[in-house]
């Protein structure tokens, strides 16, 4: 937990101007490492939702969209592809690299 907290401290402070709340281009990536971060952002999206994602086709998550449709298969018939669903679920994966949830898209990697 203290991991985390600093990891996230420094990104606050050494954010780069890029992903300036103005900018809104999209991400090729999330910026996640592959070093555990990864398990926080889904752990993010799962507290978000209340739910807990279906981790059998995990090693298939690429994309924001690949966890998007675990999260809504994971809600069954409450899992409707909403515009607020959307910006709920984006709000939640950006929370661990601290990035513009309005810059993440479909195609954005988790890792890169």
């Amino acid at each position: 937990m203290i991991i985390r907290l600093a990891t996230f401290l420094w990104r606050r402070l050494f954010r780069s101007s890029v992903d300036a709340e103005g900018d809104t281009s999209p991400l090729k990536s999330l910026s996640l490492a592959g070093d555990g971060d990864e398990i926080y952002a889904i752990e993010d999206v799962e507290i978000a939702f209340d739910v807990r994602l279906d981790y059998a086709g995990a090693k298939n998550w690429h994309t924001v969209g690949d966890v998007y449709r675990a999260l809504l298969e994971a809600l069954g018939a409450n899992g409707l592809d909403t515009s607020e669903t959307w910006e709920k679920f984006a709000s939640a994966i950006a929370q661990e690299t601290d990035v513009n949830p309005a810059r993440i898209s479909r195609e954005t990697l988790l890792l890169g």
